[in-house]
């Protein structure tokens, strides 16, 4: 998420190529509880299938939790978008290793 997570919709979220990233990731995410919405779609002008997560924006601090991030300034964004939602959620800035 650190170079390739964005922000999807109210959300989080990932776009790649491939499938076997996206299948391991959402297994992931169903055994730790992470709520979140799969999507697969055709880009008409590269002629290739994508694939997306996106993680509920009511996840987010479960996520960043559960998976810190080391990108600070990607870190900052979220917190500041986050900082308008209703429930408070804000991230946590974690410590670089």
């Amino acid at each position: 998420f650190d170079t390739d997570g964005r922000f999807r919709g109210k959300g989080l979220g990932f776009t790649t190529a491939s499938i076997n990233l996206w299948d391991d990731l959402h297994k992931i995410l169903v055994e730790l509880n992470i709520k979140q919405v799969v999507e697969q779609w055709k880009n008409k002008k590269y002629n290739r299938t994508y694939y997306g997560i996106r993680i509920y924006p009511h996840q987010t601090n479960k996520f960043l939790n559960t998976f810190p991030l080391r990108n600070f300034e990607k870190l900052k964004k979220i917190q500041r978008k986050m900082r308008g939602c209703r429930s408070g959620q804000t991230g946590q800035i974690v410590s670089s290793v």
